[in-house]
């Protein structure tokens, strides 16, 4: 946190519904660098669109969120689509992770309907990547599976060891597959 910049304890609160209604589908903003030097969480700051939720890992806790960038452990930076203004001061509260907007690029996406000028509705055709030749003597490799949790330990320990040493072009590889694998976007 900034000098003279204080974690907020609001009284009063407002339901997470009532915000994604609002000001719209949150993404999650995922940042390698400390929210302080990440240019553009600090300019969707200014632009009041930054929700910092806490995550509760043990207890009875629940997740709540506050409207700005206060870094900590445990919290996560949901990015909206207009202005969080109406809200600010308020403790964001039943934090519903499912009304989050889609990835682009997931598998669930259906390609985007067609009008023709009739009006009937027709799908647009997929591309199909290219085949090469030799690849036909192979066998389909299997479908790739998000890591278990000793892989992911495993892997996020290389992640830490490659910005310990400052080879941040490896840990951004490092980082587009492991997401590529588990099926999400950022």
């Amino acid at each position: 946190m900034a000098k003279g910049e204080e974690l907020p304890f609001p009284s009063r609160t407002a339901r997470f519904r009532q915000v994604v209604d609002r000001c719209g589908r949150p993404d999650v903003h995922l940042s390698l660098v400390a929210p302080a030097r990440d240019r553009a969480l600090q300019d969707l700051k200014r632009r009041g669109r930054v929700m910092t939720v806490w995550q509760a890992h043990r207890g009875g806790r629940t997740d709540h969120g506050v409207v700005g960038v206060f870094p900590g452990r445990g919290v996560q930076f949901l990015v909206f689509e207009r202005s969080l203004k109406p809200f600010v001061g308020k403790r964001i509260v039943g934090i519903d992770y499912s009304l989050l907007s889609r990835p682009s690029g997931s598998r669930a996406e259906e390609p985007p309907a067609a009008r023709t000028f009739s009006g009937a509705v027709h799908r647009t055709p997929r591309a199909r990547p290219a085949v090469r030749e030799h690849s036909k003597l192979k066998s389909e490799a299997p479908p790739v599976s998000p890591p278990g949790p000793v892989e992911m330990k495993q892997l996020l320990r290389r992640l830490e060891r490659l910005l310990a040493t400052k080879h941040y072009a490896a840990a951004h590889r490092q980082v587009r597959e492991l997401v590529g694998r588990m099926d999400i976007s950022y």
